[in-house]
């Protein structure tokens, strides 16, 4: 996942799809997925890696289950 930050000031959320390097064989740009506020709307876009920020997402064995989350939370209390 990636915040890709355009112009006006704006940030929005992607993956990216592809770099791009350049005639010297340096990563210049990036084909990004970016997800829009409609949920079922993917577009895509090419930026410069300048602009694209990447984010730390840290996914365990039991991610994204819930029952598992609260366990732990009433474990660390």
């Amino acid at each position: 996942m990636m915040v890709v930050h355009e112009d006006g000031g704006l940030w929005t959320m992607g993956v990216v799809e592809e770099l791009i390097c350049g005639q010297d064989k340096e990563v210049r740009e990036a084909h990004v997925r970016v997800i829009t506020k409609e949920r079922d709307v993917h577009i895509h876009i090419t930026r410069p890696v300048q602009k694209l920020y990447p984010i730390e997402i840290h996914a365990g064995s039991n991610a994204g289950k819930r029952q598992d989350r609260n366990r732990a939370q009433q474990a660390d209390l």
